[in-house]
C-alpha cells in the first residue's frame, strides 16, 4: 500500500503514536516473533504497509488495523504452537492486540481446572488426615475372623498374650496346681511349663502381666516377691519359650510395650506410675509422663505409626478412660469419657486368710489390714480373670 498524498490530513490510524516502523515493532506488539508475523502478513493477511522509497523490506503497520484483523483470527491463531521466544514475549507486560482478553480469559480458563483440581486434592487430604484422627475410618480388626479352641487343659486359664509374629502364645495356668506360665506353638497341641511353681505370685488382673519380646525369643513375666510392699519388690523376669532359666528382664517395672521400630514404653512402680520410653541406641530411658497424684495409668501401648501411645488413665476403682500421648511428650489428650468402672477385682492374695488382704489394683503391691493373719499359701480360686 502507498504512503498518502502529502497535504493529506492523516486518519486516525495515521497518528505517530499508533504506527509501529518495523517488523520488530510489529511483532513485540502481537507478542510473536518477526518470522511468525511475516508468515501471517503472506498468509493471513495481515495489514503491513510497505515504503515506496526506503530501502527493501521496509514497512510499518497501525495498531488499529492489527486490533481489527486480530479480533477477526484470535481464535484459529491461538491454537498454533507457540515457539520459546513467543512463550517470553507473551510473559511481557502488555496485553495482545485486540484479543488481549481474549488471551488472558483463555490462560485464566486454563488454570480454573487446575487450580480446582488442586483445592480438590488438598481439602481430600485434609479430609482424610480429620477422618482418621477421628478415627471414623476404624474398621474392627477381627470382623469375620474365625476362633478355634487353643488349649483343652484342666483348670483354669488366662492373661494370654501372642508373640508378634503369631506362632505362639504364652498363657497362665493351674493345670499342675499352682498359677504358672504356660507357652505353646499355635496349631502344636503341645504345652510347656516355664514356671514351675518358681513365681510365687503371678496373677494381677489389673495390668498386663506376660508378653513377648519383638523377636519372640522371650517370654516376659511380672513377678511379685513374697513381701509385695516395696516398690522394689515388683519386676519383670524372662525366659526362652522353649524353657530355660528365669532371668531379670525390666527392674521395678510393672508393664511394659515394643513398638515396630524397636522402641520400649514401660511403666514403674512408683506413685503416679512414671512412663520412660528407651529406644535401642540409648542407654539411659527417657521420661515420659507421670501422673498427678491419686491417678493411675496402665495398659500402655503404640499406635502403628509408632507416635503415639495409648493407655487407660483414671482414678480406682471406677473412674477410668482411655488416653494418648505424643511418643515425643507432651500433654495427654482424652479419648473417651466414660468414667468407667474396670473389674480389677479385689481379689484374696495367698498366704492371706482375711479378705481384707488384697492387691493395690494399680501397683500390684500388697496391702493388708492390721487383722491380716497369715498363713501357709492358698490356691487361687477358679474363675480369678
Amino acid at each position: 500500500m502507498n504512503e498518502p498524498p502529502p497535504g493529506t490530513r492523516p486518519a486516525a490510524g495515521d497518528l505517530p503514536e499508533e504506527r509501529l516502523d518495523s517488523w520488530k515493532k510489529i511483532a513485540s506488539f502481537l507478542k510473536r516473533d518477526v518470522s511468525t508475523v511475516q508468515r501471517w502478513e503472506r498468509r493471513e493477511a495481515m495489514p503491513v504497509h510497505r515504503h515506496l522509497h526506503d530501502k527493501q523490506g521496509s514497512v510499518y503497520a497501525f495498531r488499529p488495523e492489527l486490533e481489527q484483523w486480530w479480533a477477526s483470527r484470535s481464535t484459529r491463531l491461538m491454537r498454533e504452537p507457540v515457539q520459546a521466544g513467543e512463550a517470553m514475549a507473551a510473559a511481557g507486560t502488555g496485553p495482545a492486540p485486540g484479543g488481549s482478553a481474549s488471551t488472558g480469559q483463555g490462560v485464566r480458563r486454563g488454570l480454573v481446572p487446575i487450580v480446582l483440581l488442586l483445592a480438590l486434592v488438598l481439602s481430600a487430604a485434609a479430609g482424610y488426615q480429620w477422618l482418621r484422627r477421628a478415627d471414623f475410618l476404624w474398621t474392627n480388626p477381627l470382623a469375620g475372623a474365625r476362633f478355634s479352641p487353643l488349649t483343652d487343659l484342666e483348670g483354669s486359664e488366662g492373661s494370654a498374650t501372642i508373640s508378634r509374629d503369631g506362632t505362639r502364645v504364652a498363657f497362665l495356668g493351674d493345670r499342675d496346681g499352682q498359677m504358672d506360665v504356660w507357652t505353646t506353638r499355635v496349631g502344636s497341641g503341645s504345652f510347656r511349663n516355664l514356671t514351675n511353681g518358681s513365681v510365687r505370685e503371678l496373677v494381677n488382673g489389673s495390668i498386663r502381666t506376660l508378653g513377648f519380646s519383638p523377636d519372640g525369643a522371650l517370654v516376659s513375666i511380672w513377678s511379685r516377691q513374697p513381701d509385695g510392699s516395696r516398690p522394689e519388690d515388683i519386676n519383670l523376669l524372662a525366659a526362652p519359650p522353649e524353657g530355660g532359666p528365669l532371668r531379670p528382664y525390666l527392674a521395678q517395672a510393672a508393664e511394659y510395650d515394643w513398638s515396630l521400630d524397636g522402641r520400649i514404653v514401660y511403666h514403674s512402680t512408683a506413685p503416679g506410675d512414671p512412663m520412660y520410653i528407651r529406644a535401642p541406641h540409648e542407654a539411659v530411658a527417657r521420661h515420659l509422663y507421670t501422673a498427678p497424684a491419686g491417678v493411675h495409668c496402665h495398659f500402655p501401648v503404640w499406635s502403628r505409626e509408632a507416635t503415639l501411645i495409648y493407655l487407660v488413665c483414671g482414678q480406682p476403682p471406677d473412674k477410668w478412660d482411655i488416653w494418648r500421648i505424643p511418643a515425643g511428650g507432651g500433654a495427654l489428650e482424652r479419648m473417651t469419657a466414660l468414667n468407667a468402672r474396670v473389674p480389677t477385682r479385689k481379689e484374696r492374695v495367698p498366704g492371706c486368710l482375711d479378705s481384707t488382704c488384697a492387691v493395690d489394683p494399680c501397683t500390684g503391691l500388697r496391702r493388708a489390714s492390721s487383722t491380716t493373719r497369715h498363713s501357709p499359701r492358698t490356691p487361687m480360686p477358679r474363675g480369678w480373670w
